[in-house]
């Protein structure tokens, strides 16, 4: 983790991300940004501060926020008369804007997002990308004339984080929706996606929220219809949490030797063996659209771990040999050699290689609290029954929270699932099968 961060800046829960993370960081947001402008989103920027009254006017959602927001209540020299907050999340810094922008059902659908930073007063103990108090992401922030365009983008959601973080990223995750007691504040229904890193805790990495018209009605979002009568949208809101999925390709991929990027989010080096192979190596670095090492003071063996620290998917190697045979030599991140012809055989040798990343999740059936005490002991995500994920089933949450420290995170979303017994803390009746885990 050293080579992604410095914990060491003066100010508990705030990080400096290096060279190394940054860069991968910047794929990511390219990755996210160009699936949602695909799916017609387009990109805005709001100010960081949010007025007082703003975040009050969502009384659910400001009772969520409250305890987490750092104020703002002095510029310069000067009392402000009203207290800003540094943007915990970007509802209330948005949607008086939106009252103002959308008047006709011919503004609508509005899909807009913002790439930038927030901040939480985190409480719990910070863990650098995992638990910070400030954090980079993104946030899609959509209107609809119904509730149905609105699952509709809902359902888009997921198929971005899908084609993004387990189809480019190599990580696997569960889709849920989070139990009422668990939903993002203001918002009608919550839908995470959950992954699972080593130490058997699960990170939630990307939420998308139905709003419904809760935020429309307090910030007067209404649009005409085709009918000529006045009508609140639907909206829906997207978080990507670009520290947490950094986080989780470090945590789940990594080795020994150091880091392990996906080919998505680092690009191999060319690396010329020693000073006389130079113009071979800058010919195939430029075919290849690669860069250079030219470091001849070390060892090839000192730039080949340098350049696996770093976590740098494959290295293409040039010496005398490969010259003279015409040849080049591929160094896989996880230790496979090739020797190819043609630069043309490189995507399948770095497409074997992602693949290769690929960890299913560890999930394991539980029928009984005894059995899921053991699964959680297993560094598992346990599936059972459950009786409700609604306001009735709030006793049996408490019960797992407070003696297994852990947390019904949903049920899933992406596949239909029918519990066959009952509920594995009261034995009522189950409406739901449920995933149970230990959480960051």
């Amino acid at each position: 983790m050293e080579e992604i961060v410095d914990i060491r800046y003066p100010v508990k829960g705030f990080i400096v991300i290096k060279p190394v993370g940054m860069k991968a960081i910047k794929k990511l947001y390219n990755l996210f940004e160009n699936e949602l402008e695909k799916n017609n989103h387009e990109p805005v920027h709001f100010p960081a501060v949010i007025p007082e009254q703003n975040l009050r006017k969502e009384e659910e959602h400001f009772k969520g926020f409250e305890s987490e927001v750092f104020w703002i209540t002095k510029a310069g020299l000067n009392e402000l008369n009203e207290k800003l907050i540094l943007r915990p999340t970007s509802e209330t810094a948005i949607y008086p804007m939106y009252s103002l922008w959308i008047k006709s059902y011919r503004d609508l659908p509005l899909k807009y997002y913002i790439s930038g930073t927030v901040w939480r007063y985190e409480t719990k103990s910070t863990r650098p990308l995992i638990r910070g108090r400030e954090f980079l992401w993104i946030e899609t922030h959509c209107a609809f004339k119904n509730k149905e365009d609105a699952y509709k983008q809902i359902s888009e959601d997921l198929s971005i984080a899908k084609k993004i973080i387990r189809d480019k990223l190599k990580i696997d995750f569960i889709m849920v929706r989070r139990p009422r007691w668990d939903t993002f504040a203001g918002a009608q229904q919550t839908f995470a996606i959950d992954t699972l890193l080593p130490d058997g805790k699960v990170l939630q990495i990307a939420t998308t929220h139905y709003l419904g018209e809760n935020f429309a009605k307090v910030f007067n979002i209404k649009y005409v219809d085709s009918d000529m009568k006045e009508k609140y949208v639907h909206q829906t809101c997207f978080g990507i949490g670009i520290n947490r999925i950094l986080a989780s390709v470090i945590h789940i991929h990594s080795d020994s030797i150091g880091i392990v990027y996906p080919s998505a989010l680092a690009d191999g080096i060319v690396i010329p063996i020693s000073e006389d192979v130079v113009e071979k190596a800058k010919e195939i670095a430029e075919k290849a659209n690669l860069k250079l090492d030219l470091d001849f003071s070390k060892t090839p063996g000192e730039r080949f771990y340098y350049w696996d620290r770093k976590g740098v998917p494959y290295k293409l190697v040039v010496g005398k040999k490969e010259i003279e045979q015409n040849f080049i030599s591929v160094y896989r991140r996880d230790g496979k050699k090739y020797n190819i012809k043609d630069l043309k055989e490189l995507e399948n040798i770095i497409q074997d290689f992602d693949n290769s990343l690929f960890k299913p999740l560890k999930i394991v059936n539980v029928s009984s609290f005894e059995e899921l005490k053991k699964a959680l002991d297993q560094k598992v995500i346990a599936r059972a029954c459950f009786c409700s994920v609604e306001k009735d089933g709030t006793d049996c949450y408490n019960k797992i929270k407070q003696e297994l420290k852990a947390e019904v995170r949903g049920y899933r979303i992406d596949i239909q699932e029918q519990p066959e017994g009952n509920c594995i803390v009261c034995n009522r009746k189950a409406n739901h099968v449920v995933y149970i885990a230990k959480q960051y």
